[in-house]
């Protein structure tokens, strides 16, 4: 419905009820980076991985936010961080 801003205070709210969502944190994060705001949307993905470090949604979309900002190779070790996690090779 693209309605950011509403849907930005309701990330927000959801955060502030259970600082360690992961899943808000991620998806709030997507919202920042479709909005263009990479940097905050960087610091999302951030706060979620540490809840969650073997998440592999966490770091494909932190992995696709790296790449739309140039960071190629970070990118691509979030790509990869993705694949091992999926393959169960721990």
């Amino acid at each position: 419905m693209e309605n950011y801003e509403e849907a930005e205070k309701q990330y927000l709210l959801a955060i502030r009820v259970k600082p360690n969502n992961i899943a808000a944190h991620c998806d709030y994060g997507n919202l920042l980076k479709e909005m263009g705001r990479y940097e905050e949307a960087e610091k999302q993905y951030l706060l979620a991985l540490e809840a969650d470090p073997k998440n592999i949604n966490i770091h494909y979309f932190y992995g696709t936010l790296l790449e739309e900002m140039g960071y190629k190779e970070e990118a691509e070790k979030q790509y990869q961080l993705a694949l091992k996690y999926d393959s169960g090779d721990l």
